[in-house]
């Protein structure tokens, strides 16, 4: 008889590492991070989640350690600064059609794909092939919704400073 050997199902929970004061306002499973720019071998899977503050990935998947690498404090291996993000762009692949999403844009299509241009030159893409289709949509117009916002008093640094030095009120 042939023996199957199973990989070990990780039981923990994918969550993202929260600032105080930050929310989690959207967020989608079953996501793969595009990493090579030729295959999908290197590929992440993991949850995709919009915040107030930013966009995180979280992967059961870890990045190698260096030896003397510094860990930042307030963002992870795959988090992108919501004030970071330039454009956002997304793409359906049975239609062919690709859209930059702004603040207050509709989205007609279920998107396949997601690209954020980032202003420090990172191009990050997110692939919707096994999370549902409302799921990737909504999370891609949070992303949009919050990236650029009307007004930038309610950018997240803001909205905590004011809770952080003059009291809750």
């Amino acid at each position: 008889p042939e023996v199957k050997k199973y990989l070990p199902v990780s039981t923990k929970k994918l969550e993202a590492r929260l600032l105080p004061g930050e929310i989690v306002v959207n967020e989608a499973n079953f996501v793969r991070k595009c990493i090579g720019a030729d295959s999908s071998k290197d590929d992440l899977w993991g949850k995709l989640i919009c915040t107030n503050f930013k966009v995180s990935f979280v992967t059961h998947d870890s990045l190698p350690q260096q030896r003397f690498q510094c860990v930042h404090r307030l963002l992870g291996d795959h988090d992108i600064p919501l004030t970071c993000v330039e454009q956002v762009v997304t793409v359906n692949d049975a239609k062919g059609k690709q859209k930059v999403l702004g603040s207050n844009k509709k989205l007609k299509f279920n998107p396949t794909e997601l690209i954020l241009y980032c202003k420090d030159f990172r191009i990050v893409r997110f692939r919707f092939d096994e999370a549902g289709p409302e799921s990737a949509k909504k999370v891609c117009l949070a992303i949009a919704h919050y990236s650029h916002p009307a007004d930038s008093q309610l950018l997240f640094g803001f909205e905590y400073v004011g809770t952080c030095f003059h009291g809750s009120s």
